[in-house]
């Protein structure tokens, strides 16, 4: 008789709670949740982590739920299933969206089911605004912009694969750009009145492209040599550089710079086991890193506001190096 007692006893003790949690609100880290919420995480010293799956991880989840959100180590952005396919946290997807380019203003949005695809409208120096047909893309649209010009730029994983970006300059024109397909996406930086969309494909065809929008009115194409940490983009008021290193299969690392002429200008980087940062000032950007262990010290690569490279070696130190700079 004690022995069932002590097993009811039990059993009340285990779906009691488990009734409450599905009543009410579930509060970790607060004793009062939102009232709204079926989980409350509330924290002033840590973060929420979630699920972090590649590309081929991601893939392999049977029947996704629509909402369900995962962080991309592939794409290194946290993405959500929208019912039929994986979509960026930033992505547009098939909302409107608005911005003002510093002198330009657009508006953008994509239709995702009665009519794929979408429109652009920008106003032009005149006043008058220019359309732009937007072809339909899975992952939406994003946009960047310099004080001169607006690109947007997305692309299509599934039915189409590739994707399309299109310039629009402040003399009112859009320039169509295609896209070639990238496993890792597209990313985009812009300086003052240049604008550049670069991406990585690690899997399929491993290397990557950057399509310059110059402020010329032109696209201008840059092959990326593979590198597997993927490449990095920053910018100075009139210039843009993207780098980065490879560890593995070659190890070493490439430098591109977009001069103000609209051409790029390429450097090799010396392997470092640090890898390389950037930082920049109103005319010139600088990448430089360390190597700790196999050739003690490290280099610096400048690119210079006449659109040349210039080479600096850094002496060894314990501590490594950091940067700075001035506003002119």
């Amino acid at each position: 008789m004690k022995f069932i007692f002590s097993i009811s006893a039990l059993l009340l003790l285990i779906i009691v709670p488990f009734k409450i949690m599905h009543a009410q609100a579930v509060g970790i880290g607060t004793s009062t949740p939102a009232a709204s919420a079926i989980l409350d995480v509330t924290s002033t010293t840590q973060g929420f982590l979630p699920p972090r799956l590649n590309n081929t991880q991601r893939n392999a989840i049977p029947q996704p739920a629509t909402g369900l959100t995962i962080y991309n180590s592939t794409t290194n952005t946290l993405q959500y299933f929208n019912g039929s396919s994986w979509v960026s946290a930033d992505s547009s997807g098939s909302s409107n969206t608005a911005a003002n380019g510093n002198g330009i203003s657009f508006v953008y949005g994509m239709d995702s089911n009665t009519n794929p695809g979408g429109y652009g409208y920008a106003v032009n120096q005149s006043g008058n605004w220019v359309s732009q047909v937007l072809p339909y893309i899975n992952q939406g649209y994003k946009d960047t912009f310099s004080t001169k010009q607006v690109v947007l730029f997305g692309m299509d994983t599934n039915t189409n694969p590739g994707g399309y970006a299109f310039g629009f300059q402040q003399d009112g024109t859009w320039v169509q750009r295609v896209l070639p397909y990238l496993n890792q996406g597209y990313k985009a930086t812009a300086s003052n009145n240049q604008i550049v969309v670069y991406g990585m494909d690690s899997n399929t065809n491993p290397g990557g492209y950057a399509f310059a929008f110059t402020k010329d009115n032109t696209w201008v194409q840059k092959v990326l040599p593979y590198i597997n940490q993927g490449y990095k983009a920053v910018a100075s008021n009139s210039q843009i550089v993207v780098y980065g290193m490879d560890t593995n299969t070659n190890p070493g690392g490439k430098a591109f710079g977009l001069h103000t002429n609209g051409t790029w200008v390429e450097q090799t980087l010396p392997y470092v086991n640090q890898g390389y940062k950037a930082t920049v000032s109103n005319n010139q950007i600088l990448v430089f890193g360390m190597d700790t262990n196999t050739n003690p010290g490290g280099k610096a690569f400048a690119f210079t506001a006449n659109g040349t490279w210039v080479e600096q070696t850094l002496p060894y130190v314990n501590q490594g190096y950091k940067s700075s700079n001035t506003k002119n």
